[in-house]
């Protein structure tokens, strides 16, 4: 959906598609009231940066470029690119390359470059949805973490 986050928008300035779809949206979603619709739902997180861990190639900086449309992109690479132009190929796309020293070290040899939102889409949402669902996936549980709370006095997971 199309809708700016927070502001009421005159569902007369909507197009056909757009009403069938604030008419169909879920409960909690949206408000519409006298005339005007606002868009509560957000997506469940934003994603800062993509990486793909591989040897800095034509193919790996293809596949960080898929990520153009969601958030900023980069290649980590274990050693330094074995040509000088692909260095020149990822920073025309935008695309950052860190060269990992395997030690916990990573230097920039191409910073990323920066990436702004341009609009809401369905492709956006889902990305969104499913890079929070990774995260779930790979976060400590309260098996493995415990945290103190605030008097320090219990744990908590």
């Amino acid at each position: 959906m199309a809708l700016p986050t927070g502001i009421p928008v005159p569902v007369e300035n909507l197009t056909e598609c757009q009403q069938r779809d604030v008419c169909r949206a879920p409960a909690g979603i949206l408000d519409l009231t006298l005339g005007l619709v606002t868009r509560h739902a957000i997506r469940p997180c934003r994603v800062d940066l993509a990486t793909v861990k591989a040897t800095c190639t034509r193919d790996s900086i293809g596949r960080a470029s898929s990520y153009a449309p969601f958030c900023a992109r980069a290649v980590v690479t274990p050693n330094p690119p074995r040509r000088d132009y692909l260095l020149s190929e990822a920073n025309y796309w935008g695309i950052g390359v860190f060269l990992d020293h395997g030690n916990g070290d990573v230097e920039t040899l191409i910073a990323p470059q920066s990436w702004q939102p341009k609009r809401h889409t369905p492709a956006a949402w889902r990305f969104a949805e499913l890079a929070y669902a990774s995260y779930l996936n790979h976060s400590p549980t309260s098996e493995t973490t415990t945290t103190s709370n605030r008097a320090g006095d219990k744990t908590r997971g």
